[in-house]
């Protein structure tokens, strides 16, 4: 798995969430992983659980 690409990606997101809306470092994070958790949720299914 690539790791550097993917965290650049998610950089460039916390980034734009911090711009966007003026949150710090920790509520941008917080926002991403309910991003994440949500779209997890969301899409799953029952063959992955």
């Amino acid at each position: 798995m690539d790791v550097k690409k993917h965290a650049i990606k998610i950089r460039e997101l916390l980034d734009d969430i911090s711009n966007s809306y003026g949150y710090n470092n920790t509520d941008s994070m917080l926002v991403l992983k309910d991003i994440l958790a949500s779209e997890w949720k969301d899409n799953i299914s029952s063959k992955d659980i």
